[in-house]
């Protein structure tokens, strides 16, 4: 706002005149292009003095001899602060102008940069996350009201385009009857490719993400948007945003929980600012914060079951259950039980008679204090406390006796017998009290049906015998770790050694948050403090199923406390990422899926060529296609192109058939770093969060995907990786779900064929099914008949036998008779 000394009039610029000091005299700017011209060239002189200031005031240092101390230190660490900002602004100062009429109805002129600029409290470049950053993004010609700058009115919002330090133009936002405000550095933006896109997210960033950015810190949020809304880039602005408005919190306090480390590699060079903050994956937070090393557990493979498709594995059918609230709910009364706790407690009491003093210590009251103890502190420390009251009583028994005599040796006994409870009193680890748990067949038949709790509790037997856990075990390992054992939050260095602590973040982000379970989502909430999280997702791209959710109301009921009242959900509306094109084929893709989930996002408006379909007849054909395309793509510039599989074997045999004719070609595997551009070859579930100019999706044939919500998922993934064309190959019949959109009426009449089929065999199994129902009643008609029939023989046999043995002892007697007589 405008300054007391500063005029309010207009800044009285002439070709040629300098304007180093135009923002610390005046309010009001000229809006010709050459003053434009020479204010970002002064602006870029400024800081390029600034740049060379740090660097003398560097070499006085050194030169002068300063030995390393406190000021020296901050001095230092000043300078690595500012100079890649000063460097920066010597290339691009700032990229917008606002001229409003602020609140006290004086007109003012501001400049919006990535960074501030200012000398002697005088502002001459706004950061983008101060408030008038906020004006600047929401695209507004006319009346705004802002909870800091008031009620203001925007006159001019001015798009400045620069490239490598040089003045390029200006555009002044305009209004389009098609497009509404039409932004024309976006639109460029959008054209370039997927790299140099990226690198200047903060010119184009737009109002609905700038809403979101700067939402309260207090409130949990949930974000549902399409590939392509730029959940990334708003993911990128709300953390820079919550450092700029809050100092009190520290970048090493902030998580960002991410679905792989490719992705957190492609994303580290956008913003510096999260470069500073923690950035893992769900499975290496864990890794760092449970004693695998120590009780030498492992972690199997992430993608196990997608590899290889397991769907009839009972690991894999364990994956929803292990995942749910109700799991935990079943883990927290297990571990509440007194059965449990005393399987890890003393067998023995202590009763020690020495002399005529007996102290007894019961089993009972060992027990009682240990548990009492274990409700409100770890294993260790509860057994510390009770071998501590222990002593004391002891202590406490000795002090009233006069011994008379040396009591060393009443000592000595006691030491000892505290010393045989200590080594008796194993404390259990996570993963022993982890696996009593899961292997229990009673506790998993009152969370799953008998048959499929059988099998689970067998699997989990033969992973604890070979010292392993699952992706879907992590949760209910880091609950029993929280309750019973260290902190499952930030880590803290201990004798060279980070160790868990139980301090919370004080803000955690997580993307991909659809492939998180519930049990996920709750364990997530633990760590940080009073819920400050954003949570970011589109349950488009849940191909991970059974993991993850599937309905945002499953996210939403994972919260706990107040939380689970007052969270707030935002739908993105706008794809900015794809062509109209693109973004339509994909909405076709997936609507049977999202109708009645969420809204999908509509594209920006941005036109391209449809994606195209490419029929191939036998494998060395396919090849050949795919090696034409790249050409042709290569001829037009494009710098990244994916092809695209539905799994890794795919991946695998088409990087063995490419390797040698396409240069350069990569094959991108879970245990890749970075996607440096070029070719690829992907899995498709490899590819979410990542965009290229191109994608190639190798084989969308009939036989490959079938025509399910899941299939539907794994195209949508596939093609929206796309910023600009998008090629199907296919071999015979495309996959339904695509062939419905270039050949309705055959797909339509193919479920038909399907559905009757269908009907037609449910019938037979049906009529198998009644006359085998019956044949059984026929045939046990006819046994119980001969069963009948030989009961009533056997009763006649019966019935004639005991006849004879009448007369037979009818003759016995007589015959003894006859003898006496």
């Amino acid at each position: 706002m405008s300054k007391e000394g500063k005029t309010k009039g207009l800044f009285p610029f002439k070709p040629g005149l300098c304007t180093k000091s135009a923002h610390i005299n005046y309010s009001q700017f000229p809006r010709s292009s050459e003053f434009e011209t020479k204010y970002f060239e002064d602006t870029k002189e400024i800081a390029q003095k600034d740049l060379e200031n740090i660097e003398a005031k560097k070499n006085t240092d050194y030169q002068a001899g300063i030995t390393i101390s406190t000021n020296r230190a901050l001095r230092t660490k000043d300078r690595e602060v500012k100079k890649p900002i000063l460097e920066e602004q010597t290339k691009k100062p700032y990229f917008g102008r606002l001229d409003i009429l602020n609140e006290e109805g004086d007109k003012e002129t501001v400049y919006i940069g990535r960074n501030g600029m200012a000398d002697d409290n005088d502002i001459r470049v706004y950061h983008i996350l101060s408030a008038f950053g906020a004006i600047y993004n929401q695209s507004k010609i006319g009346d705004l009201s802002h909870d800091k700058l008031g009620e203001v009115t925007v006159n001019l919002k001015r798009q400045i385009e620069s490239e490598n330090g040089e003045f390029i133009n200006f555009h002044d936002l305009k209004w389009d009857e098609e497009k509404g405000y039409f932004d024309p550095v976006l639109e460029k933006r959008l054209n370039d490719n997927a790299k140099e896109k990226l690198s200047e997210i903060w010119e184009t960033i737009q109002a609905e993400q700038d809403l979101v950015m700067r939402k309260n810190i207090s409130v949990p949020i949930f974000i549902q948007g399409s590939a392509g809304s730029g959940k990334t880039v708003i993911a990128l602005h709300r953390i820079s945003y919550l450092l700029y408005e809050h100092k009190n919190i520290n970048p090493d306090k902030i998580l960002i929980m991410a679905p792989n480390n490719m992705y957190l590699n492609y994303i580290k060079d956008i913003s510096p600012d999260i470069n500073k903050v923690n950035q893992s994956t769900f499975e290496e937070y864990c890794i760092n914060r449970l004693p695998f090393k120590k009780n030498k557990f492992n972690m199997k493979d992430y993608f196990h079951y997608f590899k290889q498709n397991m769907e009839d594995d009972s690991e894999y059918l364990s994956i929803k259950e292990k995942g749910s609230i109700e799991y935990k709910n079943k883990l927290n009364d297990f571990l509440e039980t007194s059965d449990f706790l005393e399987k890890y407690l003393p067998k023995e009491g202590i009763n020690i008679e020495f002399d005529d003093v007996n102290f007894t210590f019961t089993l009972e009251r060992i027990h009682k204090l240990a548990k009492d103890y274990i409700e409100n502190s770890s294993f260790k420390v509860a057994k510390e406390r009770v071998l501590k009251t222990i002593k004391q009583e002891s202590k406490s028994k000795q002090g009233k006796k006069d011994w008379g005599f040396d009591d060393r040796g009443y000592e000595r006994l006691i030491d000892k017998e505290i010393l045989k409870l200590d080594k008796s009193w194993k404390i259990p680890s996570v993963f022993e009290i982890y696996f009593d748990f899961c292997t229990n067949i009673e506790v998993m038949k009152a969370i799953m049906v008998e048959e499929k709790a059988e099998l689970i509790v067998e699997n989990n037997k033969i992973n604890k015998s070979k010292k392993l856990v699952t992706y879907d075990d992590l949760p209910a390992l880091l609950f029993i770790q929280q309750k019973y054992f260290e902190g499952i939050g930030i880590l803290h260095k201990r004798k060279n050694q980070s160790q868990p602590t139980q301090e919370g973040y004080d803000y955690v982000l997580v993307d991909e948050i659809q492939d998180y379970s519930p049990f996920h989502i709750f364990m997530i909430q633990q760590v940080v403090k009073n819920s400050r999280m954003t949570l970011l997702g589109d349950l488009g791209q849940g191909i991970f199923s059974p993991r993850g959710i599937d309905n945002w109301d499953t996210a939403f009921a994972s919260l706990q406390g107040d939380a689970k009242d007052e969270y707030e959900y935002i739908e993105l509306s706008t794809i900015y990422r794809s062509t109209l094109e693109i973004v339509n084929y994909a909405n076709q893709i997936l609507k049977p899926y999202s109708q009645d989930r969420y809204t999908l996002s509509n594209p920006i408006g941005r036109e391209g060529p449809k994606p195209r379909h490419h029929k191939f007849n036998s494998m060395n054909n396919q090849l050949d296609q795919i090696i034409s395309l790249c050409n042709d793509l290569d001829e037009q510039s494009f710098e990244s192109i994916a092809i695209i599989t539905k799994d890794w074997e795919e991946a695998f045999a088409l990087y063995s058939g490419l390797k040698h004719k396409i240069k350069n070609v990569e094959l991108v595997g879970e245990s890749s770093k970075e996607i440096t551009g070029g070719i690829i070859i992907s899995p498709v579930y490899l590819t979410k969060g990542f965009e290229y100019d191109s994608v190639i999706i190798a084989n969308a044939s009939r036989d490959v995907y079938e025509d399910s919500y899941y299939s539907r998922k794994l195209l949508y993934v596939a093609v929206t990786r796309a910023l600009h064309q998008v090629h199907v190959l296919y071999r015979n019949e495309l996959t339904l779900p695509l062939m419905e959109i270039q050949q309705p009426s055959k797909a339509k009449n193919i479920r038909e064929e399907l559905k009757n089929n269908q009907k037609i065999k449910d019938e037979i199994d049906q009529s198998l099914e009644t006359n085998k129902k019956s044949l059984i009643t026929k045939v046990e008609s006819e046994l119980n008949t001969i069963f009948n029939n030989q009961a009533e023989e056997i009763y006649e046999l019966k019935k004639k036998v005991a006849r004879l043995e009448q007369e037979v002892e009818y003759y016995k007697k007589k015959y003894l008779k006859n003898k006496k007589g």
